[in-house]
């Protein structure tokens, strides 16, 4: 039960009311709720400082490629 509405689950206003889930952080796996900035790529859904911490390797998954110049 809610410490601030008495709910379970919270009142719609209520400050600990996080909304209705509508995805899953691929990371992770934490609720992306209403309201929430998100990214999606490649057919999967990121929480924005999710995905901003790890662009890199989620690019690096799904084909991206790195190299030195030079290398061969």
């Amino acid at each position: 039960m809610c410490s601030v509405c008495m709910h379970s689950p919270c009142l719609v206003g209520c400050p600990n009311d996080v909304g209705d889930p509508v995805y899953e952080c691929e990371l992770c796996g934490d609720d992306i709720v209403e309201g929430d900035e998100y990214y999606e790529f490649d057919g999967c859904y990121y929480h924005e400082d999710c995905f901003k911490d790890n662009a890199f390797d989620i690019l690096l998954d799904s084909g991206a490629e790195k190299g030195t110049a030079g290398d061969y």
